[in-house]
């Protein structure tokens, strides 16, 4: 886990913006390995620039599992993670590859 360094979001923030991720890994990609998370604040902050919104971005690196229906078996892939707060709240709104 990279939390890196932020001048928009705490230690705090950015922890638990990366145990959503977590979670919503574990609840929507069952058999892949989640082995790497990074936080990207350049992102981050263009994404809140266009936005006008409370958003954080990670970069997060997994290995897929057996049985999986839209990717190969035991394949790397690298996605993007864009949460946005609601209710004081992180929610996973985007994840995918770029």
């Amino acid at each position: 886990m990279n939390y890196g360094n932020s001048s928009i979001y705490s230690l705090d923030e950015r922890k638990a913006a990366s145990k959503v991720i977590i979670e919503y890994f574990r609840e929507n990609f069952g058999n892949c390995k989640l082995y790497k998370l990074t936080y990207d604040e350049d992102i981050t902050k263009e994404f809140m620039e266009e936005n006008s919104k409370e958003i954080i971005v990670f970069y997060g690196d997994f290995t897929t599992g057996w049985n999986m229906e839209v990717m190969n078996d035991n394949d790397d892939y690298g996605y993007s993670w864009k949460l946005e707060k609601e209710n004081n709240q992180w929610i996973v709104k985007d994840c995918g590859q770029g």
